[in-house]
């Protein structure tokens, strides 16, 4: 029996115990049994049972790929099964110790906990794992799992009644049992295992972890410090048994710990998280803020009725005529002062902490008064953009314009590609009866349901939120498009309603200007150019490769012939092609032009991608642009295009290594220069979690100054993840009790590890091996497993038999010899074990390699891409 059978049978018997459990507490309600000799009443033990059984049920079912899904459903369900234990004791009474109800009671499933438990430790958060980490935490589930199958066997004995003496001591239903001690003894290790994992973990995972924590911490806290209380005061612990406290205390907190199942779910599938303690820190000061405002106002009150308190035993006559009463009659007048003026100060620091809402108020006004003069709707549409883009500061934004003569709706910046009129997007917006939200729509609900193609539309548009445009008649004529904000916040139900009216001021501007326009006999619309919004295909001469706007017959620079190009000449109306520059297995490189800006970039196209696949693809990219370093290229943006991601980088003019190498190999000192470099790039980076996974001659460039940089970083985990095929089920490993596997290469076969070509968990080292099969080639002037024929090397790889680098290049330095043969060895323990460690053995040989003769052999380097 396969494990993966073996944990469907286990979940299924789950089922089946919570089945039963919740049977049990029916079958106390129809006979009036109560809640006798139970702890705390059976309908908590039902509700516990219920939604742990129902969240990690719809975590099990639906939702497919995901290990850490998969493994906390699993976990989830196994907790439920723990609270059908005192129930099932109630089922058993009830049917008279039948056989049956026994046998299901003592089916203790939750002695498997660990297993699933430590499963999602390794899985989450997402982080580059050391082989130390990997070993112990496939350990950890081994030995769970012998002592689920040990903990699970010995309470199933318990039905003999010969052995209950025997396994007394392990038995669930025991209160002075060490079941529990060894279930949860193995289980609390988890959390420090995951909090350590975190230290090579990416910000976005880090964020997941504290966002979990902060679910788990919510009921552990106050939980624990009930139990420690219970235990170190007995007063407390007296207290608590009365009937009347026992009631309520002890539902209130049981129901605490139902807040666990949801919060750590939504840390495992949110798709973006926000920094919990930025947000929880603003929460503070604005509390803050406010709490001093309303102290202020009520302190000069407070002393007043304190100074009457201390005069109580005096006429009210003879307070009036006191000496003090001057200044009862000053601090009633600055307490009056004082109330007036704090709905203003109250109002001044929402504008600090809420500017967005609060400055949106304001703009609804001004919208209003500058719409008077917009009399064309190109004019009405830059001023909409302009004023919501001030209002919620927006990644993008455009407003698109029914065109009944061409049928679509189109954008007068050129930002947007037309959208059809008889699509079903457009056909949806007018029957729509407010905002629709592309993060919640787009995977489910009404926008899953379109078309390829219109939720292609909505990726490349990089659409958050739709507001359609309705006539008075009901009819769609514009559309207000909305990106994510900049502050990466979700709209909320105030920005919501803001937009609505502004949405319905904005249409009725635009349908005044239309039947204006047409009682005077003109059209509203500035007849649009045939590429308004929709920039023109693009062809590139088949010798030169320069690239040109569809139209020409031939290369104007060469008089070759030209050849289709996959994406627009003009892309969204930002950059234009110029060449293409290269090409690899990860897509074509063009030189061209941000417009904005004036400056060169490099455009790259990535393979294909389905439209949800794009749009993670694009938050990816997004979380990679965020990463700084001197010597890493920069992305200065993501876009799409029917389907295929595009993003735009930094350009560097002077070549890349490979082309270097076609020339003169580098000396040992360069090498070594070049690979410190490009390991401390890789400390930054592998402390962020990410790889690079295609570290090669062609992914290093140089700038027009010399300085390398490390080019597609993390580009290769991109593409894996927006196109990961499960090849097995999951919970079906039977080491790590799932398989996730993709379909081809990540990366260029040649610089790949064994490890990476053996299709085994990646971490680390993948980057480390690639880093010094390059350096090698720099050095030596051919690859280190190259073979007559393509199988021979790939079998020198996969055996890591390098040739020996004294001997292909005799002029190299014994101390850079030997460091790429531990980096290229066969054993893992031998090669470095970080980035860190690589970089430091590096700069320790600068200093001896520079003061070496420099020598290069003949002739340029052999390579094979």
């Amino acid at each position: 029996m396969s494990l993966a059978l073996w944990t469907r049978l286990l979940l299924a018997l789950a089922g089946l115990e919570i089945g039963a459990g919740l049977a049990g507490i029916l079958a106390a309600a129809l006979t009036g049994t109560g809640s006798a000799g139970q702890p705390f009443p059976l309908w908590v033990f039902a509700l516990q049972t219920s939604v742990f059984a129902a969240i990690g049920t719809v975590l099990l079912l639906g939702v497919r790929g995901d290990p850490r899904v998969a493994y906390l459903g699993a976990a989830l369900v196994l907790i439920a099964t723990s609270y059908s234990l005192r129930p099932l004791e109630v089922l058993e009474l009830w049917s008279g110790g039948h056989w049956a109800v026994r046998l299901v009671g003592h089916l203790q499933l939750d002695a498997f906990l660990p297993v699933f438990v430590w499963s999602f430790a390794r899985e989450f958060p997402r982080a580059i794992d050391s082989p130390a980490s990997r070993r112990v935490g496939r350990l950890a589930v081994f030995v769970s799992l012998g002592a689920g199958v040990s903990l699970f066997l010995a309470n199933l004995a318990l039905l003999d009644p010969g052995l209950r003496e025997t396994f007394s001591w392990v038995a669930a239903r025991n209160n002075g049992s060490h079941y529990w001690t060894l279930v949860y003894g193995l289980v609390i290790p988890a959390l420090p295992f995951a909090l350590l994992r975190t230290r090579s973990a990416r910000l976005e995972e880090r964020r997941r972890v504290a966002l979990f924590l902060a679910g788990v911490m919510v009921a552990a806290i106050p939980v624990g410090a009930f139990i420690v209380t219970f235990a170190a005061i007995p007063a407390f612990a007296v207290w608590v048994r009365t009937p009347d406290v026992h009631r309520v205390a002890m539902p209130i907190v049981q129901l605490l710990i139902l807040t666990v199942p949801a919060s750590t779910a939504y840390s495992v599938l949110v798709a973006r998280v926000l920094d919990v303690r930025v947000i929880l820190r603003k929460a503070l000061q604005y509390g803050v803020a406010r709490g001093l405002v309303t102290a202020g106002a009520g302190a000069p009150f407070a002393w007043i009725g304190w100074q009457i308190y201390l005069s109580r035993a005096q006429p009210l006559a003879h307070l009036m005529i006191e000496p003090g009463s001057l200044a009862l009659g000053g601090a009633l007048a600055v307490g009056a002062t004082s109330l007036r003026l704090r709905r203003r100060v109250i109002q001044l620091i929402d504008r600090v902490f809420f500017r967005e809402q609060y400055d949106a108020r304001s703009i609804l006004e001004q919208l209003a008064e500058s719409s008077r003069v917009a009399t064309t709707a190109e004019d009405l549409a830059a001023l909409l953009t302009r004023e919501i883009d001030r209002a919620l500061h927006l990644e993008a934004i455009a407003v698109l314009i029914a065109d009944p003569f061409r049928g679509r709706l189109w954008a007068p910046s050129g930002s947007v590609r037309p959208l059809e009129m008889t699509s079903a997007l457009a056909t949806q917006l007018a029957e729509s009866p407010g905002a629709l939200s592309l993060d919640r729509e787009l995977a489910a609900g009404r926008l899953a349901e379109l078309p390829e193609e219109d939720r292609q539309w909505l990726v490349d548009a990089a659409v958050a939120l739709l507001l359609p445009l309705q006539s008075s008649g009901g009819d769609l004529i514009g559309v207000v498009m909305l990106g994510s904000k900049r502050s990466e916040l979700d709209f909320t139900r105030e920005d919501r309603r803001l937009l609505s009216v502004i949405a319905a001021a904005g249409a009725t501007a635009l349908e005044n200007r239309i039947l204006r326009a047409a009682s005077g006999g003109t059209s509203v619309w500035q007849a649009p150019s045939a590429e308004a919004g929709e920039s023109p295909s693009a062809e590139e001469c088949l010798r030169c490769h320069a690239v040109f706007p569809v139209g020409l017959d031939r290369c104007s620079v060469c008089q070759s012939a030209l050849s289709p190009v996959p994406i627009p000449y003009c892309l969204m109306g930002k950059f234009r092609l110029e060449a293409r520059i290269g090409a690899g297995g990860m897509g074509v490189v063009y030189r061209g032009v941000d417009l904005a800006l004036a400056r060169p970039v490099a455009v790259k196209t990535l393979p294909r991608m389905s439209p949800e696949d794009a749009l993670r693809m694009r938050r990816e990219a997004r979380a990679m642009a965020a990463i700084a370093h001197p010597h890493l290229a920069l992305i200065y943006g993501v876009e799409t295009w029917r389907g295929i991601p595009i993003l735009i980088l930094e350009l560097l003019e002077g070549g890349t290594l490979a082309d270097r190498l076609e020339t003169q190999p580098l000396s040992p000192i360069e090498a070594v220069d070049l690979g410190r470099t490009l390991a401390d790039v890789l400390v930054r980076t592998h402390a962020l979690g990410i790889l690079h996974r295609d570290i090669k001659p062609s992914n290093v460039a140089y700038t027009r100054d010399g300085v390398a940089k490390l080019l597609d970083f993390g580009l290769a985990r991109i593409v894996e993840e927006t196109s990961v095929q499960s090849a097995g089920e999951v919970l079906g490993d039977a080491v790590a009790l799932s398989t996730i596997s993709t379909q081809g290469f990540i990366g260029t076969p040649l610089y790949m590890s064994p490890e990476a070509l053996s299709a085994r968990p990646v971490d680390a080292s993948v980057d480390l091996w690639s880093l010094a099969v390059v350096l090698y080639e720099a050095i030596a002037g051919r690859h280190p497993f190259e073979r007559a024929s393509w199988a021979d090397t790939m079998d020198a790889i996969l055996h890591a038999r390098a040739a020996a680098l004294q001997e292909v290049a005799p002029h190299c330095p014994v101390s850079v010899s030997q460091l790429l043969a531990d980096c290229l060895s066969a054993s893992s323990r031998t090669r470095p074990a970080s980035a860190l460690e690589m970089r430091q053995r590096l700069e320790a040989l600068g200093s001896t390699v520079r003061g070496e003769p420099q020598r290069l052999p003949n002739g340029p380097v052999a390579r094979r891409e």
